[in-house]
């Protein structure tokens, strides 16, 4: 039986090797939370929901929500950064499916957020043969 694959690592390394989003943000992509002490832009992904497709073989892949949030100390570099992220997702090897988007800014007005979801195809699973 195959043991379904993480996407994470996908996601990280996809988003990382994308020029566009290097070019406002370097490597600073991360899963959950940006570490201490890391200057902005940043991109941080996390999965927001799951569903396993079932069939009558079992277990095959399931449908992933993902969201994506691009941080910045300007709206203007959110939202080009947001942009950026958004093409890297509809490219191999993720092919999202955006979802929506929205504005958050902190309290103190001094860190802006582009907040993103997308949906897409986890591959994996238990009904897969392999030879």
């Amino acid at each position: 039986m195959a043991v379904p694959e993480r996407i994470e690592p996908a996601i990280n390394a996809s988003l990382r090797a994308d020029v566009d989003i290097q070019a406002i943000c370097e490597n600073r992509v991360y899963h959950l939370k940006i570490p201490q002490g890391t200057i902005l832009p940043a991109v941080v992904h996390q999965r927001v929901y799951s569903s396993p497709y079932n069939t009558l073989m079992g277990y095959g892949s399931e449908g992933v929500t993902l969201m994506l949030n691009s941080f910045a100390v300007t709206w203007d570099e959110a939202k080009d950064l947001a942009l950026a992220v958004r093409g890297a997702m509809s490219r191999e090897p993720i092919c999202a499916i955006f979802l929506n988007e929205r504005d958050i800014m902190n309290e103190t007005g001094d860190v802006f957020c582009i907040s993103a979801e997308y949906a897409c195809h986890q591959l994996g699973g238990y009904c897969h043969v392999h030879d």
